[in-house]
């Protein structure tokens, strides 16, 4: 499994989102690259949703927004009623292939 965090610089919710997945991975055995986006056009290569986003295997985790179009820019998530700049837990959690109960 390819776990990968793509940010763009300067972006608010990166070191929380990198702390969360160290944190969810510790103990699975998996680990994740970086790649920090540096233009449009990258983004769109890399079909990037907005900073940060988490891709598995090249498919972000977030499936209602996958067909969204890529976008060179900071990111929201929808958790609850709250709007995140950094990726919820369990959004992580529920993507990872038997490791969501893993807490």
């Amino acid at each position: 499994m390819k776990i990968e965090l793509l940010t763009i610089p300067h972006c608010p919710g990166a070191e929380g989102t990198r702390r969360l997945m160290r944190n969810v991975l510790r103990n699975t055995g998996e680990s994740f690259t970086e790649t920090e986006v540096e233009n449009a056009e990258q983004a769109e290569e890399l079909h990037f949703l907005g900073s940060p986003t988490i891709q598995i295997d090249g498919q972000d985790i977030e499936p209602a927004r996958r067909n969204d179009p890529a976008s060179f820019s900071c990111r929201t998530y929808l958790h609850g009623d709250q709007l995140l700049c950094q990726v919820p837990e369990q959004m992580l959690r529920e993507a990872l292939p038997g490791h969501q109960a893993d807490e």
